[in-house]
């Protein structure tokens, strides 16, 4: 074992002294410490090896470091102690310098204060605290229903609600134009690499709350000085380092929690997501770590924002912007006819009101009249005082947890049976729906297993399942979805012992009044089984529902299908199914469900809990 006292005669280039060799006991707790490990990454795995995430070579200093974390701290302390150039390697590995440093109870400061460009970019920061930031999730976009989460550095010059604060995040890198197939695969088995990188908070607000539409969800870090400097010092030293992105659990929250316990070591944050981190539940975590959030702030979307500022009008101002959006080729005409009968400040909130309108539907027509409205605007000496706008949905920590398992009782073709469903991830529109975004269905990886007829059997396996419903409005015409892959029982034919591979693709229309939604979608459905003819069937179908939020614990779904094979196999069913929903609370609900598929009816009563 290499010993470190030939380098600690040289410690003047650092300007500080550890006043002694390290023996091999203390560089061992220390190569294997928690801060030491975290800071570049290492993890070991079932089998008890060892090896960093970092996927660029140039981050390690000994051949060795990417799997012997004792062998790269050897080499830091004899570059950043015992080499002539020792300053180039402290500001190169500012973070690496701090730990080793107050490990031995010394003050780092002597030594990174050489470090110019180091300081000058803290100094641009000028960070006061930090902010966990959270993008809920939107029908807008399907991929949001996955959620993600950033950092903002806020600026002591700077109110906290700012937009002109630093962002700092992680998120992998890949070709704007790569398929969907593609970036699952890469992003499950850790074909990504993954970088940190900045931005403005203007940036965020314009791409979550006006692009997508999402309410946008602040927490206010808890953290000290000398905390914030340890991340800000870790920041520095892997800004062109590439680490290894899995979407399921390397991602861009799990990288979040790592930086705050490098700011703080005792905090246990990412051993809480061993196999899969889910944004929200990285903020869950987070609220619940005692005395780590200090305050919560909100900002809602463009169109929530919008939603908000139309409450706020008189019933002449609605009518008035009614007339406006009517119309909007109208609007020269409209709005002589109409602004006469308003007063300036009426005035200055229709034109505000209608701007917003403008701005959501972003049409070529509406683009090219913008102009025009904000110059009838600029006439009206108004500046209207904008109302604190209201949180209209539950923080995403208030929301049931990740995971389901549920235990059911029932009978099918008159024979009764017992079940036991597991799901990893993540809602569905029965589920409580507190933080969730109501019309949608995010499903993977669920399992029902059945007990009938003496005997244990697979009914199905959920492989992914994502539906999204749009009611149709004035301003939005996006079609509604639904995709399917699953591996179960046909729900009708000869091979109903069998299990299919199915997967089904749906698109149509929604439809929306007071709590009742309806959908109706045109089904491509395709079957998979070598005991079918040709080993397969398939064709198009057509599902129509309705979903009653009765209140905000009690919910009611019925589906009626309609589906035709036409190829392969021929062959059709139907089904007929309803199900009431009942949540105890967030993290247990109750579900009773009746179906008829062809000749069979079946119906169950089941239990969910969320964990």
């Amino acid at each position: 074992m290499m010993r470190l006292a030939p380098f600690l005669f040289f410690l003047c280039f650092a300007n500080i002294a550890l006043g002694r060799s390290l023996s091999e006991a203390e560089l061992k707790t220390l190569a294997n410490s928690r801060q030491w490990r975290t800071i570049n990454y290492y993890e070991t795995n079932s089998l008890g090896s060892t090896k960093s995430k970092v996927l660029s070579d140039n981050f390690f200093i000994s051949e060795k470091g990417l799997v012997d974390p004792l062998a790269e701290l050897n080499a830091t302390i004899e570059k950043q102690f015992g080499e002539s150039d020792a300053e180039r390697w402290i500001c190169q590995y500012p973070a690496r310098y701090q730990l080793i440093a107050e490990s031995q109870g010394l003050d780092s400061a002597a030594g990174l204060n050489k470090c110019e460009e180091l300081n000058k970019w803290k100094s641009k920061l000028n960070a006061n605290s930090l902010s966990l930031v959270y993008p809920a999730q939107s029908l807008e976009s399907s991929l949001s229903l996955f959620s993600h989460t950033f950092l903002k550095i806020n600026d002591a010059s700077k109110p906290v609600e700012s937009s002109l604060h630093t962002v700092i995040s992680y998120a992998a890198n890949f070709a704007s134009d790569e398929s969907m197939m593609s970036l699952a695969f890469n992003g499950i088995f850790g074909g990504y690499a993954g970088q940190f990188g900045t931005s403005y908070f203007y940036d965020e607000l314009l791409r979550y709350g006006y692009q997508e539409t999402r309410d946008i969800f602040e927490y206010e870090l808890n953290l000290t000085k000398k905390e914030i400097d340890r991340i800000l010092n870790h920041l520095w030293e892997v800004q062109k380092t590439s680490i290894r992105y899995y979407f399921l659990d390397g991602n861009c929250s799990y990288y979040l929690l790592k930086l705050m316990e490098v700011g703080r070591p005792t905090l246990n944050l990412s051993e809480q997501f061993a196999r899969l981190t889910i944004p929200a539940e990285t903020v869950r975590v987070v609220v619940e770590s005692s005395g780590l959030v200090l305050k919560t702030n909100y900002y809602p979307s463009k169109e929530n924002k919008r939603g908000q500022r139309l409450a706020w009008m008189s019933q002449d101002e609605r009518n008035a912007y009614s007339a406006l959006t009517e119309k909007i080729s109208a609007y020269p005409s409209t709005w002589a006819n109409v602004s006469k009968t308003l007063g300036p400040d009426s005035q200055a909130r229709v034109l505000d009101g209608f701007n917003d309108y403008l701005t959501f539907v972003e049409t070529d027509e509406a683009v090219q009249l913008r102009p025009q409205v904000l110059a009838d605007r600029s006439t009206i000496s108004r500046v209207m005082p904008e109302k604190q706008f209201q949180v209209t949905r539950m923080r995403p920590e208030a929301g049931h947890k990740p995971h389901r398992i549920g235990l059911n009782y029932g009978e099918d073709e008159n024979v009764k049976f017992g079940g036991i469903e597991w799901r990893l991830v993540l809602h569905d529109r029965i589920d409580p729906s507190p933080s969730y975004v109501e019309n949608t269905d995010l499903e993977a990886l669920k399992i029902d297993i059945r007990f009938q007829n003496d005997r244990l059997d697979l009914e199905s396996l959920s492989l992914f399942k994502v539906l999204t419903i749009h009611p149709v409005t004035k301003e939005n015409k996006q079609a509604s979805s639904k995709f399917n892959s699953e591996i179960s029982r046909p729900k009708t034919s000869r091979l109903a012992n069998r299990h299919y591979f199915t997967n089904e693709y749906a698109k149509g229309i929604a439809v929306e009044w007071n709590r009742l939604t309806f959908y109706a979608m045109g089904v491509l459905a395709l079957n998979y089984h070598e005991d079918l003819n040709e080993n397969y069937q398939a064709g198009l179908g057509v599902e129509a529902s309705f979903y009653l939020n009765l209140t905000r614990d009690f919910k009611f779904i019925f589906l009626n299908r309609y589906q035709d094979f036409s190829l392969g196999e021929k062959n059709h069913f139907s089904l007929n199914e309803g199900v009431l929903s009942w949540a105890k609370n967030t993290q247990q609900s109750w579900q009773l469900l009746m179906g008829r598929s062809d000749d069979n009816t079946y119906g169950k009563i089941q239990t969910f809990f969320y964990f």
